[in-house]
């Protein structure tokens, strides 16, 4: 494989973690999960590290996060927040591939209440869920879209994982570079 990074961005619950698991493992190249890299680094949750530094204090060590990730390589999963710094999608942009993996607000909103996964993290603008999610997608449609090399239908419940796995796959065989 040419490309150094291959990046997975999108929203909450667009499967970024799950695709990546599995890219990195038929791959054999490690998988960075820059939430969870952030949480590592920290020593406590999403959750706290926002009670104690704010969203800037999350996305000062986000960026960071991605720094550490592009200089080991292999597959990036991205926070559904990366793409809001610029120089974060400089960075994406120049280090390999971006794959944006779209789903309707409604899918996403699904995925997290199936998931339990608005007690897990923290709220972004303190709205009701399905509106929050609504208006960051609003947000940050743009920029995943002007920061993307592929953009990938993320949205299909049944066998959606490999499906994604396997468009990248084939782009990341036939050598296809940023």
């Amino acid at each position: 494989m040419n490309t150094r990074c291959l990046f997975l961005i999108g929203g909450r619950c667009s499967g970024k973690s799950t695709v990546g698991a599995l890219l990195a493992r038929i791959l054999d190249l490690p998988l960075h999960d820059t939430d969870r890299m952030i949480e590592d680094a920290a020593g406590s949750d999403a959750a706290g590290i926002v009670r104690l530094e704010g969203w800037p204090g999350f996305r000062r060590r986000e960026s960071r996060a991605l720094v550490r990730a592009v200089e080991a390589g292999g597959v990036i999963a991205g926070g559904g927040g990366i793409v809001l710094a610029e120089e974060n999608r400089a960075l994406m942009r120049a280090s390999g591939l971006i794959f944006y993996l779209a789903a309707p607000v409604q899918t996403l909103y699904e995925r997290m209440r199936i998931a339990g996964n608005f007690s897990g993290r923290p709220s972004l603008t303190g709205a009701d869920p399905l509106e929050e999610t609504a208006a960051v997608m609003a947000e940050r449609e743009t920029l995943y879209r002007e920061c993307a090399h592929h953009i990938l239908d993320a949205a299909q419940p049944a066998r959606q994982t490999a499906r994604v796995a396997a468009h990248i796959l084939r782009r990341v065989r036939a050598g296809e570079q940023p």
